[in-house]
């Protein structure tokens, strides 16, 4: 009753206007100050010159992506127990950002490989661009599944729960092109000068995506209230 009570359509919409503006006021104060921090903060690669910076994209994209997936499996188990519609309207808005996080995750991963470390070849069946393919995979066939009538998109993303340790382990478990993870040991192997902008874009991502969480999320509603009220 309490948790029904909580999605009401009114109930939503008032305090997600108040996030919605705290949250683009942190984004359009972040973005300029974390181009600084990569751009003029940390230094250059010897070797690698500009192409030292892609990680300051990459490695936040692929903490967002991992959080995001947590975080709409959490509302797919939430909906199975409420089979409440706003509960539904969360899950797909969580599952497209799956999609996008995921993606850019792979693109950003792909040109580093293609560049960097893959000695010419396309594709490289890496422990951690494998186990992100997987995922991004299952968003966008849930996203598809969600065009059915029967909606049983969002569940689908359940299955991928079993990817997760793969994602946060794999470089760790397999000895493949992908470094070992280097944020999550303690005493981080990240030089100092790169680790503030990297944590820096964690922390400007982390705002977007809830952002565009709340938008994606907000949008139907009016929809969705005249059609209880019809």
């Amino acid at each position: 009753m309490i948790i029904h009570q909580s999605f009401r359509p009114a109930y939503v919409m008032s305090p997600s206007a108040s996030s919605v503006t705290a949250l683009l006021a942190l984004v359009l104060i972040g973005t300029p100050a974390c181009l600084m921090t990569g751009l003029l903060g940390a230094p250059l690669d010897l070797q690698q010159g500009e192409l030292a910076r892609l990680p300051y994209v990459h490695v936040p994209a692929a903490r967002i992506s991992l959080g995001v997936y947590c975080a709409t499996a959490s509302s797919v188990v939430l909906l199975v127990v409420t089979k409440h519609p706003l509960v539904l309207l969360s899950a797909r808005s969580g599952t497209a950002l799956v999609a996008w996080s995921t993606g850019l995750v792979l693109v950003t991963g792909w040109f580093r490989g293609l560049v960097l470390k893959w000695h010419g070849s396309y594709w490289n069946w890496d422990a951690r661009m494998t186990s992100v393919l997987l995922s991004f995979l299952i968003a966008l066939g849930s996203l598809r599944l969600q065009k059915l009538p029967v909606a049983p998109g969002p569940f689908s993303l359940l299955a991928g729960t079993i990817d997760l340790p793969l994602l946060t382990s794999s470089v760790n478990w397999w000895n493949t092109s992908h470094q070992p993870g280097s944020m999550s040991r303690s005493g981080t192997a990240i030089h100092e000068p790169m680790n503030r902008p990297i944590w820096s874009n964690v922390a400007l991502s982390s705002c977007a995506a809830f952002l565009l969480f709340v938008l994606e999320t907000r949008l139907p509603i009016p929809s969705f209230s005249e059609e209880r009220m019809g």
